[in-house]
């Protein structure tokens, strides 16, 4: 009786990187045409953003949608998981389409990584003026009136997942 092993490796290109990106800006891109937010030159640049944070391993969560009051009323978040545990590859949308946003305001955040938080800042700064999307500090809103759905999505791209949530108000 022969036994074998095999082991497997995998390096995480740009191509994984724009792959992943074009996910989440697909996602963008439903978001704009159902609700009229972020523009079309927006998801451009959150694209262009997501690639490189996605390149260099710097991004562990990403959020957008609406917010009334300093409250989410439709949200999506985005969890990334390096560990090689999501190896689903769902196609993007489905995105929630009936929600009254009248009076709400569109925002964006991006967590950055450990691997982003452990460089110098002067690299930190070199990074985020490398790409066309500026970010400020802030907190994101809390919770409004509404729920999480439990993971609705899963991509994934050379060992690199990232899960999908929603928040939708009642």
């Amino acid at each position: 009786m022969s036994t074998f092993t095999h082991t497997a490796s995998a390096t995480f290109t740009i191509t994984h990187a724009k792959h992943l990106a074009s996910k989440i800006a697909a996602d963008l891109n439903a978001c704009s045409r159902l609700h009229g937010n972020p523009s079309v030159a927006a998801v451009e640049n959150y694209n262009a953003e997501l690639v490189e944070l996605f390149r260099y391993g710097y991004l562990s969560r990403y959020e957008f949608g609406f917010k009334r009051d300093e409250k989410r009323v439709l949200s999506w978040s985005y969890e990334v998981s390096t560990s090689g545990n999501i190896e689903t590859d769902e196609r993007a949308g489905k995105m929630s389409a009936y929600v009254d946003l009248g009076g709400t305001t569109f925002f964006n955040y991006a967590w950055y990584s450990s691997k982003y938080n452990s460089l110098a800042s002067d690299q930190q700064s070199t990074f985020k003026d490398s790409h066309p999307v500026n970010r400020t500090s802030g907190d994101p809103p809390s919770d409004g009136l509404g729920s999480w759905s439990g993971t609705e999505k899963n991509y994934s791209a050379g060992g690199t997942g990232v899960s999908r949530q929603s928040f939708r108000s009642y």
